[in-house]
């Protein structure tokens, strides 16, 4: 998912919040296909809960996925699982003195 794709989402999921808690009604047009925003989302929550549950820094984290995902190879995405990419960043500090 792009950076203005999360952007998109993210204002989609206020607008729709601010109409429910108002008790509004909201226009379809003010909203990104409802569905693929539920989706969006969900896979959003799944990877900043997995970071919490490994101690990871969601931001750092999803950052550095957004930025790699687009030319890691198919075979090669269970390293960019957050328990993972923890284990390979702490062997990069401690390897550059920093951890």
């Amino acid at each position: 998912m792009s950076e203005r794709r999360l952007r998109q989402v993210a204002r989609s999921i206020a607008a729709i919040s601010s109409a429910a808690l108002a008790g509004e009604a909201v226009a379809v047009d003010r909203v990104v296909d409802l569905r693929a925003v539920r989706a969006e989302a969900a896979i959003l929550w799944s990877h900043t809960s997995s970071c919490r549950r490994h101690g990871v820094d969601p931001q750092r984290y999803l950052t550095q996925l957004l930025v790699n995902l687009p030319t890691v190879p198919e075979a090669e995405l269970d390293a960019w699982l957050a328990d993972e990419w923890k284990r390979r960043e702490a062997e990069r500090e401690r390897a550059y003195g920093l951890g």
